[in-house]
């Protein structure tokens, strides 16, 4: 009879352990979710050239479900497809005005079947093609109204086809948002150097929980947004460093599934001819949420404790 009382005994409170453990997982995982962090600098590949793997102003990027990456390679007029380890699949296109054919691609986006949208900005329109690069259709029109482009940049298309578009026209530097069918629906922004406020929008991308990305050109930084065009929080600073950035054109968002581990962040670059990438590091060890500044030098990453006068766009 001791021996069962023994053994229920150690049954609820092995159960209560087991309890206070998941209790205790739930409230870390919960906390990684909702603190505060940084980007972090991961890796880059690229050179300046016309073979494969190899840029001459490298522009829009975007990810399809497989992980594989599109690039806009604009001055060699071309679309570069890689693995998302940065391992060289296809390329496809010319120069020209035909289907297929570009004149300065300026961005790409890639829809849940796996369709891919070229911005094709000498030509004033948006190519259509296969993930293989089959030509499919074209659409687009010129001009400065709603639903028209004057300056267009960036293309992106969140899980219910919505269709998003990066134009300046005559300094209105706004996001215009379509449906799958190019029927306008709403725009925001204006110039300025605060938040929601862009100077040469370019890139956009849109992840798995349909907040907007956009590549804030001439204020060297990313903005982050929720579909009806609320700021969220942005990243970036002129430089050449890593995490530093120099005109950036485009940005893309891939969801690895690791725990712990949050969207990673592609940034093209353009001027510092190279690939960055980023991701969101919770700060798990400031009570106050302060971020830390990361650079990596020769393999090795060091935090530094300087925070600039800007926090919401820290060089990172």
């Amino acid at each position: 009879m001791e021996e069962k009382d023994s053994y229920r005994l150690f049954s609820r409170k092995l159960l209560f352990c087991i309890m206070i453990s998941l209790v205790s997982i739930i409230l870390v995982l919960s906390s990684v979710q909702n603190a505060s962090g940084r980007y972090v600098f991961d890796f880059k590949w690229g050179t300046t050239g016309s073979a494969e793997g190899e840029f001459d102003g490298p522009q829009g990027i975007a990810i399809d479900s497989r992980g594989n990456v599109y690039i806009a390679d604009s001055s060699n007029d071309r679309i570069q497809k890689f693995k998302h380890d940065s391992t060289f699949i296809r390329a496809w296109g010319t120069t020209g005005s035909g289907d297929g054919e570009f004149s300065a691609p300026v961005d790409v986006a890639v829809d849940s079947s796996g369709n891919v949208y070229v911005i094709d900005f000498a030509n004033h329109r948006i190519q259509k093609f296969t993930s293989t690069g089959t030509f499919l259709r074209s659409w687009g029109t010129d001009g400065p109204g709603d639903g028209q482009f004057e300056n267009m940049a960036g293309v992106a298309i969140d899980s219910s086809g919505n269709v998003y578009v990066s134009d300046a026209p005559r300094g209105k530097d706004r996001i215009q948002k379509f449906t799958t069918t190019g029927t306008f629906i709403t725009k925001w922004g204006t110039e300025g150097t605060g938040d929601g406020q862009f100077r040469g929008p370019q890139g956009l991308a849109v992840d798995q929980s349909g907040n907007v990305y956009v590549t804030d050109q001439q204020n060297h930084r990313i903005q982050m947004f929720r579909p009806d065009g609320t700021f969220v929080r942005g990243l970036g600073s002129f430089g050449l460093d890593n995490g530093q950035l120099r005109f950036p054109l485009d940005v893309a968002v891939y969801s690895p599934g690791i725990i712990f581990r949050d969207e990673l962040v592609y940034v093209s670059d353009s001027h510092n001819d190279r690939i960055q990438v980023f991701f969101w590091e919770p700060d798990v060890h400031s009570g106050d949420g302060a971020l830390e500044n990361a650079t990596q030098t020769n393999g090795t990453t060091k935090h530094n404790q300087n925070v600039s006068s800007n926090p919401q766009y820290e060089q990172k």
